[in-house]
């Protein structure tokens, strides 16, 4: 497993911003998680388990498979 993270550590929210403890993205968090889904489609062996795109950050966690071949092969 890959854990995914970027945070900004200042208040600016850059992927969107919060009203009544509701998320909502802006462009820019809805492309990173239009983005997030599509990884499996393009990378073989790549699976999202889990991530949330937030407003001042993301956190996700990546799995990677390669059935029959040693990672430390990489």
């Amino acid at each position: 497993h890959i854990l995914l993270r970027y945070v900004r550590k200042t208040d600016y929210h850059c992927l969107g911003k919060l009203e009544a403890k509701n998320q909502i993205l802006n462009k820019a968090g809805k492309m990173i998680f239009e983005k997030l889904t599509e990884i499996p489609r393009f990378y073989y062996g790549v699976k999202i388990d889990r991530f949330i795109v937030m407003p001042n950050g993301i956190h996700g966690i990546l799995t990677i498979q390669h059935e029959g071949i040693p990672l430390q092969n990489f």
